[in-house]
């Protein structure tokens, strides 16, 4: 039909439409020659009738009138028209409640091209009306470089509502994938980035309900933009449905991508984007799309979704000569067919039919991706035929029992024969069901529990790591030929032995426990090495256990094991990267794996060695160098890498402390007094933004403990008092906070000490001696409780300085008595430092200084 005709045409089409609805179908086309003297309007009604019979059911609901107007009212006004400045050109686009149009703005040196959607004539409603407001509200709140952008929206001179957006100039995603002739592993990594999209929208409480390859365009730099959010919903709305709103939306919905409960008409939540993200997935792998629902009508199309189990996407492949099934390398794996158990289970347990069964949100999906990419076990698990089996007994119960009884008079047949086989089968299921009983509760006590309370009580986690090492250790017992469980019991040991004892991080003091459980899980992952020496999940794992247990013997200042290990630390860490050198996991663990071999070199082995801080200084620039590009990569200023930067930074201003020391250069002090402060405004800013983030409040007393003992050699007391009454506040908090954790009553006790003897070295006895014995005080408790032991060298430490600091102070004030008591007792506690370490040259030191002092 012609525009210039379009508003009669539409008046006669909609009249011999309706009326041909009444007629019935055997006597439509009798009708239609008895009223239809145009041969264009008999033709229009013959493609409407078709295409209203094709639909079924899921036009029920629609006027005759809306259904003609779709068809005839194509906006054709629009055409030609200037909106904001902006010169309509053509449609790109319909959908139920209007058109989308390319339009272009010519402004001299530029030109910009935006996508405007337009309501159409007659979908104007009050309900229309209130979902294309709520589509902009959506769109202006997300910001994200995969969804489209809202760049403005209003009415135009007629008073037509108007969105206009960022322009995608690209291909749908599946049509993308298939043009490209992208492998499974490209897929993955496309679709983690609409994975990343959908869940920007679900933290701004929007659940976008539309999902669907044909709204993800693929642009040609290959970046994925997620469009239309004409049917999303927002969290606030409460989740409450209308009669009314569940019938538009079961109309605006693509039946193909929806979810059970959609269709259903029932509540909906973010699980429903997770099942219609199943089925973009099963599409991009398999080339067809999870279920046949064309020519359907609603309720065959309900049945379906809500009862058949899809096809497992690796069989829905099979046989087809495509890239989806050639030979590739993932890496170091070697797979035949890239579409195997794993990747099924993912997407299958994205479509679950039960909500609460899917991934509980797109972050977990995104996140077994990226397991099943590195080669890690993942949580999808096929399910079990106990389940399946209790699902369909539910559905038919006529039939199941029919089916039990026919089955049980079959086994009654065998009873005698199979006694014995089933007495073995049943003690091995109920070995297994106690196995996997264990297994689960292990993974929980772990992963779950700990996550809950990692910054409470330290008498918590203790019964975490106690209960946990019992289970793991039952756990190992049964994992001959488990490739997976092993895998597991590792990550399991690992995480038992950080709760246990790893430096730098919240503990329970017990290094030589942590040492064990390190070596469990380096025991397991050598026996996985042997199988695959080139699977990169392994050769990561290895890296990760040897590397705690380098920290440790780093810390004990054991050279030889400590850099033994993170030699070969290293060694792995550069050959997973040299698999994917812009993997930025890897980049991270490379670069942490640096910093550490830095510490490393610092430790003097029988003290008398010279450390090559040169080259210490260059591990700290190149670690440093790594974490300030990941960082400058994010758009967050208090991202993790920064803070790590800054870290390496403190460590370099001590390095170079050291390195004057050693070197005699004064400069070099100078130039730590530096690093420091920068450190401190960089830690500074973290704090603003996060008040109430307690671990910056302590890398920023460590920081300015260190400039103060700096500013305290160079002389500087004033600026090195000044920062001691900062930390003072913060460092009692951290001792007072949880009082069975002794590594921060451990730093107290070395804090009072260090600031005494600043105060004592300005001029102010007095108050030097109180914090010096407070310092004292707390070392000496933390001796009588059961962890002192396994902290005695620093402790010990403590007490030698803060002793000798003490004689120091009476034998100011010529009080020889009290001061050959104080030197007396840091020369006992010199002696039990040297019965642990003999060689300590310091405390070497020192003790011929008391000798001398005593004499």
């Amino acid at each position: 039909m012609s525009s210039a005709n379009s508003a009669a045409d539409y008046q006669k089409v909609k009249n011999v439409f309706i009326a041909a609805l009444d007629a019935a179908p055997e006597k439509r086309a009798a009708f239609l020659d008895a009223t239809c003297a145009s041969k264009d309007v008999r033709r229009e009604v013959e493609s409407l009738l078709k295409a209203r019979d094709e639909a079924g059911e899921f036009l029920q609901n629609v006027s005759a009138v809306e259904v003609v107007q779709d068809s005839i009212d194509k906006n054709d006004r629009f055409i030609g028209q200037t909106i904001d400045k902006y010169l309509v050109e053509r449609e790109i686009g319909r959908g139920g409640m209007g058109a989308v149009y390319l339009a272009t703005r010519n402004a001299g040196d530029f030109q910009k091209r935006v996508a405007i959607k337009i309501i159409k004539r007659g979908a104007d409603t009050g309900e229309a009306l209130k979902r294309f407001g709520q589509e902009r509200r959506i769109l202006a709140a997300l910001e994200h470089p995969n969804i489209a952008r809202l760049i403005d929206g209003g009415t135009n001179s007629d008073g037509v509502p108007y969105l206009m957006m960022e322009y995608v100039e690209g291909f749908p995603i599946d049509v993308f994938c298939a043009r490209h002739n992208l492998s499974v592993e490209e897929k993955l990594r496309l679709f983690q980035k609409i994975c990343a999209a959908v869940a920007h929208a679900h933290r701004n409480l929007t659940i976008h309900r539309d999902l669907k390859s044909s709204n993800i365009l693929v642009a040609a730099d290959s970046e994925p933009k997620l469009l239309d959010f004409g049917i999303a919903k927002l969290f606030s709305d409460g989740n409450s449905q209308t009669n009314n709103e569940t019938l538009t939306n079961s109309r605006a919905l693509t039946p193909e991508y929806a979810s059970p409960e959609q269709l259903r008409g029932e509540r909906l939540t973010t699980a429903t984007d997770v099942y219609s993200l199943g089925v973009i997935l099963y599409e991009l792998l398999t080339g067809t799309r999870p279920f046949a629902t064309g020519g359907k009508n609603y309720a065959e199309v309900l049945q379906i979704v809500s009862e058949i189990q899809p096809t497992r996407p690796s069989l829905a492949t099979a046989g087809k000569s495509s890239p989806l099934i050639k030979q590739r390398k993932i890496n170091g794996e070697r797979r035949t067919n890239l579409i195997d158990g794993d990747l099924d289970n993912i997407v299958l347990k994205s479509l679950n039919k039960e909500p609460e069964r899917r991934y509980g949100s797109v972050e977990q999906f995104c996140e077994d991706i990226e397991k099943y990419l590195k080669g890690l076990p993942v949580s999808a698990r096929k399910d079990s035929f106990s389940y399946r089996f209790s699902k369909f007994v539910k559905r038919n119960p006529l039939a199941s029992a029919i089916s039990v009884l026919l089955i049980l008079s079959l086994l009654g047949g065998f009873a005698v024969t199979l006694w014995q086989y089933r007495k073995a089968q049943t003690a091995q299921a109920r070995a297994e069901r106690r196995f996997d009983d264990v297994r689960g509760l292990s993974n929980s006590m772990l992963f779950e529990l700990n996550d809950t309370i990692e910054k409470g009580p330290t008498a918590a986690r203790a019964m975490i790591v106690q209960r946990a090492s019992e289970y793991l250790d039952k756990l190992n017992q049964e994992s001959d030929g488990d490739v997976s469980l092993r895998l597991d019991l590792a990550a399991a040991y690992i995480k038992v032995g950080d709760l246990q004892g790893r430096p730098f991080a919240p503990n329970l003091g017990d290094m030589n426990g942590a040492l064990e459980s390190y070596r469990k899980a380096a025991d397991l992952i050598e026996s996985l090495m042997r199988l695959d020496s080139s699977n990169l999940a392994f050769i990561s794992k290895s890296a990760d256990v040897r590397q705690r247990i380098g920290e440790i013997y780093t810390v004990q200042m054991n050279r030889v094991e400590a850099l033994q290990n993170f030699t070969e630390v290293m060694r792995l860490r550069e050959k997973v990267l040299s698999v994917e050198p812009q993997n930025q996991d890897f980049r991270r663990e490379e670069a942490d794996a640096e910093m550490r071999m830095g510490d490393v070199l610092q430790i003097g082995g029988d003290e008398s060695a010279i450390v090559d801080y040169p080259a210490v200084l260059e591990r700290y620039r190149r670690a440093r160098a790594v974490f300030e590009d990941l960082a400058d990569q994010q758009a967050a200023y208090c991202s993790k890498e920064r803070f790590t930067a800054a870290s390496i930074e403190q460590r370099t201003g001590l390095a170079l402390v050291r390195f004057a020391q050693q070197s005699k250069n004064k400069e070099k002090e100078r130039e730590a007094i530096e690093r420091y402060a920068h450190v401190l405004s960089v830690i500074e800013k973290f704090a603003a933004a996060e008040p109430s983030n307690l671990t910056y409040r302590r890398v920023s007393a460590g920081v300015r403990g260190s400039l103060a003992e700096v500013q305290t050699d160079i002389g500087d007391f004033p600026a090195a008092l000044d920062n001691y009454r900062q930390i003072e506040s913060i460092a009692e908090s951290a001792a007072e906070r949880d009082t069975a954790n002794i590594e921060p009553r451990i730093n107290l006790a070395s804090f009072y000490v260090s600031y005494g003897e600043t105060l004592g070295k300005s001029g102010s006895s007095p108050q030097a001696v109180e914090k010096i014995r407070r310092g004292v005080k707390i070392a000496e408790s933390l001796m009588l409780e059961a962890g002192g032991a396994a902290r005695a060298e620093d402790i010990y430490r403590s007490l030698i300085d803060g002793y000798f600091a003490l004689g120091a102070e009476a034998e100011k004030v010529k009080n020889f008595q009290d001061s050959s008591v104080s030197y007396r007792k840091s020369l006992e506690y010199c002696d039990k430092l040297l019965s642990i370490d003999a060689l300590h040259e310091e405390t070497l030191q020192k003790k011929s200084l008391l000798v001398a002092k005593i004499k």
